[in-house]
């Protein structure tokens, strides 16, 4: 019995010693920080990057720093509105809140949750198209704003043990905690927010440069099947524009300055989905939001497609990369909007005619 019991602890001391150094990665990469502490990183500027692997709760995080930079120009969207970062705008108090909506409803919820005095002078709203979509509208309303920290969860060293046996960070890079990195996506992969609130997608952006539409096989079978937020519509939700509508009565009487914008797809993804007959409502939308926002005296910009974009610029088809939306800037500020005055066109040119390897990241 004693031999059996020796063996079994022979057996098991090699795992027991990995885990133990999965323990060490957990705690030192951050991934356990309170969210509070990635805020004040955030705010006194020594945030480098924040990306958690297990329990990331983008939307508290975005809100709660918001909150606390009382940003005079903020961005507020989705995933699709993240690549719009600080050195884009002249404007120096400036923060990206992109993530702190993920539905039409987020919008006006993040704006009115926010205390008067925090509340920005001007907000640039990116809509993503398929809130507008009737079938997506449907089935993904939220209810309310997701605020609270996330709870670790029980499972997150066994959680650590499977990324490292996907090869998604090396062990002897991340037994030391790295200055100003909070979490093991962005310890890791590079991947996670700046303090500007921008997004850095990491070695993600690394992938299937020679081979880019590769990258969008998912995306096109979406638009083949009618699936998430690639679901076949004819016309624009009418739920979708009335909560525009609340949103921008909302601003007004808010005293906040607007601009709309609605983010660009891929070359090959916007074809597709033009040539399919099956996405009336993209036709329609620019349209129907420009009439919208004209009630306000306001101004909303259809970028679905950028020209002289290609497909190496774009990460899976509907996320373009930081020359994308240097582009986009660059062409919104010949434009009449509430934002045209405050884009740093000059460190745009200078961002975009620096040489730099990766179409999808500007240094």
């Amino acid at each position: 019995m004693k031999r059996f019991l020796k063996v079994t602890a022979l057996f098991l001391l090699p795992i027991a010693l990995l885990y133990l150094l999965f323990g060490i990665v957990l705690l030192n990469s951050r991934e356990l920080a309170p969210l509070d502490d990635v805020v004040a990183a955030a705010m006194d500027g020594s945030l480098q990057r924040y990306g958690s692997a297990y329990h990331e709760n983008i939307q508290a995080f975005k809100y709660r720093t918001a909150v606390q930079k009382q940003a005079k120009l903020l961005v507020l969207g989705t995933s699709r509105s993240m690549q719009l970062r600080a050195a884009f705008f002249s404007e120096p108090s400036f923060f990206n809140a992109g993530g702190g909506a993920r539905d039409i409803y987020d919008y006006e919820r993040f704006l009115r949750a926010m205390p008067e005095q925090s509340r920005p002078d001007t907000v640039v709203l990116v809509l993503d198209q398929n809130m507008f979509n009737e079938t997506w509208c449907a089935e993904n309303a939220t209810q309310e704003l997701q605020l609270m920290d996330i709870p670790v969860k029980k499972d997150a060293l066994l959680r650590v043990g499977a990324s490292y046996g996907n090869r998604k960070f090396s062990l002897l890079d991340n037994l030391r905690s790295k200055p100003g990195v909070y979490g093991l996506a962005a310890a890791g992969r590079g991947s996670g927010f700046s303090a500007d609130g921008s997004y850095h997608y990491g070695e993600v952006a690394e992938k299937s440069l020679d081979e880019p539409e590769a990258l969008f096989a998912d995306t096109m079978r979406d638009i083949d099947f009618s699936r998430a937020r690639f679901a076949w519509g004819e016309a624009p939700s009418e739920r979708a524009l009335e909560a525009t509508r609340s949103l921008l009565a909302f601003c007004e009487e808010a005293g906040i300055d607007v601009v709309g914008i609605l983010p660009p797809f891929a070359p090959s993804v916007a074809q597709k989905m033009a040539d399919s007959g099956h996405y009336g409502y993209l036709a329609q939308l620019p349209d129907a939001l420009e009439e919208l926002f004209a009630e306000y005296g306001k101004k909303c910009y259809n970028y679905g497609s950028v020209e002289g974009t290609t497909a190496v610029q774009y990460l899976d088809g509907y996320h373009g990369g930081d020359e994308v939306y240097a582009t986009l800037l660059l062409d919104l500020a010949a434009r009449p909007s509430a934002i045209s005055g405050q884009i740093n066109t000059a460190e745009i040119h200078n961002l975009l005619e620096t040489p730099h390897s990766n179409p999808r990241v500007l240094p």
